[in-house]
């Protein structure tokens, strides 16, 4: 049981954000070709066929929604980036325009 989880941790440290998915789809693999023993014959079937369920849709799903929502708020603070060096921009050239406008006054009353 300690080597099963200390493979399991050297894939998440090797593949990173993709291991979730990576072991979910080495999982249901194993669980396909019947590397596990089935010690009740239908009742392991079932517990096997509902952790295949849950395993490949609502682990990979949250799993990729989770990346997903990341990458969203990424671009929305992308977005929040981009609109302040607008407004930075937009006030340079406001200060620049009554610059002009000061200098034109001082050389007007010369």
């Amino acid at each position: 049981m300690f080597s099963f989880f200390k493979f399991v941790l050297q894939i998440m440290s090797i593949f990173g954000k993709y291991a979730l998915p990576i072991f979910v789809l080495l999982f249901n693999f194993l669980l396909n070709y019947k590397f596990f023993s089935y010690q009740n014959g239908i009742d392991v079937k079932i517990k096997i066929e509902i952790t295949k369920q849950i395993c490949s849709k609502v682990f990979i799903s949250k799993y990729f929604n989770v990346i997903y929502e990341r990458e969203r708020e990424r671009e929305r603070e992308r977005e929040r980036e981009r609109e302040r060096e607008r407004e930075r921009e937009r006030e340079r050239v406001d200060l620049f325009v009554g610059d002009m406008k000061l200098q034109s006054r001082f050389l007007a009353k010369l």
